[in-house]
């Protein structure tokens, strides 16, 4: 269910899930083994985070580094990457893959509004906003820092978000509330 796109310890790709096909097209696309934006500048940032991800860089709180990065698209909300490393901290040389690009679709995920998290899953008037804000592509220091909260407090509101939601990670989370989004639609 998520929109997954492995890469391996050079940066290219060794394995893309069905739903991150669907949202490969125009904007973004799959080149000799690269994940690439039909714009310059994004096509830079997502390569720059790849390999921050597969050396030690990404141990570091370098904001180059970290939070997502969005691809723009011509008529429709932007697609939000986040890049992660998979596994530990030590290379696995003989591991198929060492990183992910997670894909949202904003486009989907924007219809989940606070009120609709609420619902669905008995959220907090607070946890409802930070999922929703999740959802737009903010990270956790935005949020934190847009509320007037702390940093611990926002990632707090996050773990109890995970148990209600019964997911792990945030991009379970946002793959979770664009599938409720979509259901909505229909």
């Amino acid at each position: 269910g998520l929109a997954a796109i492995l890469f391996d310890r050079f940066g290219y790709v060794t394995q893309v899930t069905r739903d991150a096909e669907y949202l490969l097209g125009r904007d973004l696309i799959i080149s000799g083994r690269e994940l690439k934006s039909k714009r310059h500048d994004e096509t830079l940032r997502i390569r720059k985070r790849m390999h921050a991800v597969i050396n030690e860089k990404w141990l570091g709180p370098d904001p180059e580094t970290i939070g997502p990065i969005f691809v723009q698209r011509d008529g429709a909300r932007p697609l939000c990457i986040r890049i992660q490393r998979l596994g530990g901290n030590v290379p696995d040389f003989f591991a198929h893959s060492i990183g992910v690009c997670l894909v949202d679709d904003l486009q989907s995920s924007a219809a989940v509004g606070p009120e609709n998290l609420r619902r669905h899953f008995g959220l907090t008037p607070r946890q409802a906003m930070i999922a929703s804000r999740l959802c737009e592509g903010q990270t956790l220091r935005e949020i934190a820092d847009d509320a007037r909260l702390s940093y611990e407090t926002v990632r707090s509101h996050l773990r109890a978000i995970f148990e209600k939601t019964d997911t792990k990670r945030q991009s379970e989370l946002v793959s979770l509330a664009g599938r409720i989004a979509s259901r909505n639609e229909r």
